[in-house]
């Protein structure tokens, strides 16, 4: 019987979690061009994490829904 770990698990989503921020930020760059809160990508990076943490405080954990989250995270703080 195969049995996978939560470290496991956790290694395994490492990098959906990364093609997820890459799309993200590319994304918050086309919806808010030439903003310069947005040009360095440790910023926004980090901008990214904390937006997926409160997504998920707050139950939404949809790819789609916390990209949605994020937007409205730059929007309007």
């Amino acid at each position: 019987m195969l049995v996978i770990r939560d470290a496991q698990m956790a290694a395994l989503g490492l990098p959906m979690l990364e093609r997820f921020v890459v799309k993200t930020l590319r994304d918050i760059r086309e919806l808010f061009p030439g903003d310069p809160r947005f040009r360095e990508d440790a910023p926004v990076r980090a901008l990214i994490q904390d937006g997926i943490a409160a997504a998920r405080r707050y139950g939404i954990d949809g790819e789609r829904e916390v990209s949605l989250f994020i937007f409205l995270m730059c929007e309007f703080g």
